[in-house]
């Protein structure tokens, strides 16, 4: 399966008539340098569908998904589109369909598509989950995409279980550290990674067991540690460091290539 450029098809922006209305929204008008990216009064229609919920939006969570569409590597066939997979805020409105949410609700909206970064937006109730009284909406807007990435690392690739090890590299960003948080969840699961030096003192406290520059010959201190070497690998980089990660992975055990998994992912949202 061939999943580079991957096709996208994020929301154009939508003539003015009388039957929308201007809303401050962050707009791309074509692949290629940050300076395509714009802040306009892009029309969003009056009524709400059935089947949709209006947020007002109070934080946004830049990812992947928005660098790749940027640069061509998510590639958009027609422009200016609207950017923005991933935001937090308050139900104003819910369609007619929608009957287990209601104003004044505090959700969190995931369109892996994009055309979230507005200040309002309508988003299908299926990309749009209601969030526990006790999780902030600043907070809320880190859980999304970084845990679904690292849920699927580990559990619905990785299969992971009790006392196993994963090695991660770039342990320190927002995958990264999800995965180190989902792993507590399981018994005895032990976590090494590689990341900036001066990341490693959090990584530690956050329960990382090992963390190792990107430039160290780490693959070698882990297998003194590991004879056998780890259970799951999570490879950022591919190329020579893929290499590496195969060195320290166990027979049968699972290798992942991050960004693969992004895409698979984002793909199968796209399909639904």
């Amino acid at each position: 399966m061939d999943l580079l450029p991957l096709q996208f098809t994020a929301p154009t922006v939508i003539p003015s008539t009388d039957l929308t209305r201007p809303v401050p929204s962050v707009t791309l008008t074509a692949h290629g340098s940050i300076s395509r990216i714009k802040v306009t009064e892009a029309p969003l229609q009056k009524d709400i569908c059935d089947d949709h919920v209006e947020v007002e939006v109070h934080y946004c969570g830049l990812n992947f998904t928005d660098h790749y569409l940027r640069l061509g590597i998510i590639r958009n066939r027609l422009f200016p589109v609207i950017m923005g997979s991933e935001c937090s805020g308050i139900v104003t409105r819910v369609g007619k369909a929608v009957t287990d949410l209601q104003a004044g609700q505090k959700v969190l909206c995931l369109q892996m598509q994009g055309g979230l970064f507005r200040h309002v937006v309508h988003v299908q109730r299926k990309y749009c989950f209601l969030l526990p009284e006790d999780i902030g909406l600043k907070d809320a807007v880190s859980l999304g995409l970084n845990f679904v990435v690292a849920h699927f690392c580990l559990y619905k690739f990785g299969s992971l279980a009790n006392a196993e090890k994963v090695f991660m590299q770039s342990v320190a960003g927002g995958v990264g550290t999800a995965l180190v948080q989902l792993a507590q969840t399981v018994d005895n699961v032990e976590v090494v990674g590689t990341a900036s030096e001066s990341k490693h003192e959090k990584l530690r406290s956050l329960g990382v067991k090992r963390v190792f520059r990107h430039d160290e010959n780490y693959e070698n201190e882990i297998l003194q540690d590991y004879p056998e070497g780890v259970d799951i690998v999570v490879n950022t980089d591919g190329g020579s460091d893929l290499e590496k990660c195969l060195k320290i992975l166990q027979p049968v055990g699972k290798v992942e290539q991050h960004s693969y998994i992004l895409k698979i992912y984002i793909m199968g949202v796209n399909a639904t």
